[in-house]
């Protein structure tokens, strides 16, 4: 009846939802055979459960028939993934890359714009994995929005105008866009808020080098420093980040003291 085949096929729902949020494609083999498995204990248990004697064939034909049925939903799931749902891996994995191009047109406009860059790329990955954000976002969102700088003229309408040209994932272009109008001082993502801080941080790291070389930073009151501004200015008044997860990143910030020496 309907509710059995609910049952049946209620793990080939579970696995699209893997190979919609996976990244990683260890993860979608090992939740297709989970699936198979389960598939065929389910209907192995409906088909004994209601006939009263069992032949080999009334169990091995319909479970070659479900095992078809997944191997067709598993190549439809993978080709509508790569086609519609994460079309834009290609240029995602392009661009994260330090070496692109248009990172490495910026490391020979201005090493400072670079080192900052690189930097902030990296604290973003790591707090957005930390708070559950998207990471990827985060981590690209370090690198390009002061890419316009590669540029003559105002660095925000740049920045823009690159993201278009190189075709940008939406998410990332509407970042973009959005920190370059408003989202210096209204961020309306998690990420910009993240990318903010974390931009903050390492510009008055790098400062406070500059001026006092022959000092050791004191990375706690820098990073305090940070957060009381962008409370007194009242930059996250809008952002959609939880007080608990600025905790969370002041405190993450805050041990990451060996890595900000590589920054001296």
């Amino acid at each position: 009846d309907a509710f059995v085949y609910i049952l049946i096929y209620l793990p080939a729902l579970i696995l699209l939802t893997k190979f919609i949020k996976a990244s990683d494609y260890s993860v979608i083999i090992a939740s297709t055979l989970a699936c198979a498995f389960l598939i065929a204990f389910l209907y192995t248990g409906y088909i004994l459960a209601v006939l009263d004697s069992v032949k080999a064939t009334d169990i091995v034909y319909p479970v070659m028939g479900l095992f078809l049925s997944l191997i067709i939903s598993i190549i439809t799931f993978y080709t509508f993934r790569r086609h519609s749902i994460n079309k834009y891996d290609d240029i995602v994995s392009k661009i994260n890359d330090p070496e692109f191009y248009l990172l490495l047109e910026l490391k020979a406009k201005s090493q400072d714009e670079y080192k900052l860059a690189i930097h902030t790329a990296y604290l973003c990955d790591r707090i957005c994995s930390l708070l559950d954000y998207d990471r990827v976002l985060g981590k690209c969102l370090g690198y390009y929005h002061r890419i316009g700088i590669i540029r003559e003229g105002k660095i925000s309408n740049n920045t823009v105008r690159i993201a278009e040209e190189n075709n940008f994932p939406p998410a990332l272009y509407n970042a973009l866009e959005s920190y370059s109008l408003n989202g210096k001082k209204y961020p309306d993502s998690h990420e910009l808020s993240v990318l903010l801080f974390c931009y903050e941080v390492i510009r008055s790291i790098i400062t406070y080098n500059k001026k006092y070389p022959e000092r050791v930073p004191n990375y706690d009151d820098i990073i305090d420093k940070v957060f009381e501004v962008m409370q007194i200015n009242e930059t996250m008044k809008f952002s959609k980040m939880q007080l608990c997860d600025q905790y969370r990143m002041k405190q993450y910030l805050k041990d990451e003291k060996l890595y900000y020496d590589f920054l001296r």
